[in-house]
């Protein structure tokens, strides 16, 4: 009898004043193992499904000698760790992967410290429970005792159901505090920069620097300089951010970014889906900029987004995989590109004079189609003859797409699966999609408020014909900031049903799969994509395909490649 170890311990548990650390729980996991002559399984060279990069950089950071200890008899044995909130159930990965493999048989022995490091939720701690009846999982914990008879699964399911229980009234409880203290303008720990936090808890200028970040929005706002530009500015006068550590943090072009999108600045403090308006009702709040400001600010943002939109769709329709799918064994992006750009533009200026429908993916073959390998990657693509390559043509991927396109035996059984799975996706979609709309309509009647101000105060007066023009381009402004908030808005409401209506045509054509992928266009070949596959990691000479868990099932199994230039081969992870 082997027993793995799982460990848990989510970032939204801080609120709960939560003792027990990773570490902690190892080490009390670990001697409960000893102590009752439990036999700890070793862990298997690919402990990929139970361990990521993020849980590896976490635990390299560790300053305590004896958590680096504990962390480090997780590269001996088997023992899962998790940060991961298990109040939603089915969002857990590597969870998730542990009950697959009890339903595999292939674990069977479990040590966690207490259940709800397993469960807090209701669903997954009946599931748990009916494997337990099954006899498919022997559960072990250091401060509960647990026999698998009718009277522990049912003191089991007690404590799950108090744990559940906790959980809910501790959230209720948090909120309404959250709204109590949101709604008498209190920072609620939010920090915004250069603005402090007062011993009151409101948010108040850092006058070290105020003014200096007033000089930036100056420069967006009036000169419409870069936040290149503005960084470099901020960063020569000494302009700086203290972190938590008291380092001195410089100001970056992303950062500003961030700000000059931010409402806080100039009046509104939004706090999830809540919104308060600051001005003339906090005494220590002062916004950096005015309502006008921010509309001039907000316009050239938009004008910038829409120019930036026109450059990326002369090519967007040519790229054959979503953004970030292809990445290198050092998770390392590799970006598409057009070999020779410049040639294939010059020719559709051309073509378009005799043809004006013709766009760039008519005249551009597929040899010309390349992913380049990141620069701050240490990967190279090896051809056949070792030849280190950093591009790599998109074809290869694309052969790899198909051939394993064709391994697809989907049953009704599998399909009504998946389509619960993927509606309960798109619910969460949804759930994140409020906020979303939440700021979109506040940016709508903030313009529509400016806009009736405006119409009312220019009625009745009578002028001149400067006056007149600077009126007509002030409204027509506000009329077009208006359209672009509400088509993004729709664009909002219809993805969710555009989705499902996506995914009902895409199934009922599965069976042809790779006819249908091989006459898609572009976009309807991404689509596929992201509907099948996570991603795909490139790795020395090999090509590894990773399939959605939930699609698994769907692959009779995955084709490994050979005698293509050069040679690569797939596999899911």
């Amino acid at each position: 009898m082997e027993y793995i170890i799982y460990v848990r311990k989510s970032t939204d548990e801080h609120s709960e004043h939560q003792k027990q650390s990773i570490p902690d729980q190892i080490e009390a996991c670990y001697n409960y193992a000893i102590n009752n002559w439990l036999k700890i399984k070793k862990r298997p060279k690919n402990f990929s499904d139970f361990e990521t990069k993020n849980d590896l950089i976490i635990e390299n950071k560790e300053k305590s000698e004896k958590n680096k200890e504990l962390y480090n008899l997780s590269k001996e044995y088997f023992i899962v760790r998790e940060r991961e909130s298990a109040k939603e159930p089915f969002k857990r990965k590597k969870w998730r992967k542990i009950i697959e493999y009890i339903q595999k048989e292939e674990i069977k022995w479990v040590i966690s410290y207490s259940p709800d490091r397993q469960a807090r939720n209701l669903l997954e701690a009946w599931e748990l429970i009916d494997l337990v009846d099954k006899w498919l999982v022997d559960l072990k914990y250091p401060n509960f005792h647990f026999e698998p008879n009718a009277s522990g699964k049912m003191m089991l399911w007690i404590w799950f159901v108090f744990s559940k229980q906790y959980s809910d009234k501790l959230s209720e409880d948090i909120t309404r505090w959250n709204l109590s203290a949101l709604y008498n303008w209190k920072a609620l720990w939010v920090y915004k920069r250069w603005y402090k936090i007062n011993k009151d808890w409101y948010h108040e200028p850092d006058w070290n620097n105020f003014y200096l970040l007033r000089e930036a929005f100056n420069l967006k706002i009036y000169e419409n300089k870069s936040n290149e530009f503005i960084a470099d500015y901020l960063n020569k006068k000494w302009f700086y951010k203290l972190t938590k550590n008291n380092k001195k943090e410089k100001v970056t072009a992303k950062r500003l970014s961030d700000i000059f999108k931010d409402t806080f600045y100039y009046w509104i403090f939004i706090y999830w889906e809540h919104d308060v308006d600051l001005i003339g009702v906090s005494n220590y709040y002062e916004p950096l900029i005015t309502k006008d400001e921010y509309t001039i600010l907000t316009e050239k943002i938009i004008k910038k987004k829409k120019d930036h939109s026109i450059e990326w769709k002369k090519y967007s329709e040519l790229e054959p995989f979503p953004e970030w799918f292809i990445i290198t064994e050092d998770w390392q992006k590799c970006s598409f590109y057009i070999a020779k750009k410049k040639q294939w533009q010059e020719k559709l200026e051309k073509e378009k004079k005799i043809n004006p429908n013709i766009s760039l993916a008519d005249i551009v073959p597929k040899k010309y189609l390349y992913y380049k390998v990141s620069s701050k990657s240490k990967f190279f693509w090896k051809e056949v003859n070792w030849i280190k390559l950093k591009n790599i043509k998109a074809e290869i991927f694309e052969r790899l797409i198909i051939k394993n396109l064709k391994n697809i035996n989907i049953s009704e059984e599998t399909y009504e699966q998946y389509k619960i799975a993927f509606l309960k996706k798109l619910e969460q979609k949804e759930e994140e999609n409020k906020h979303k709309r939440k700021v979109l309509q506040l940016q709508i009647n903030n313009l529509r408020s400016k806009l009736d101000k405006l119409l009312v105060n220019k009625l009745y007066e009578n002028l001149d014909d400067e006056e007149a023009n600077k009126y007509k381009q002030e409204r027509e402004n506000l009329e077009d900031s208006i359209a672009y908030y509400e088509a993004e808005l729709s664009k909002l409401n219809n993805s969710i049903r555009d989705k499902v209506l996506e995914i009902e045509v895409f199934f009922d054509l599965l069976k042809k799969a790779p006819e249908i992928y091989q006459k898609a266009s572009i976009v309807r070949k991404r689509k596929i994509i992201k509907i099948l596959f996570s991603n795909l990691i490139i790795w020395g000479n090999w090509a590894y395909l990773v399939v959605k868990p939930e699609l698994k099932d769907i692959f009779t199994h995955l084709v490994d490649l050979t005698g293509i230039e050069p040679v690569y081969r797939s596999k899911a992870v």
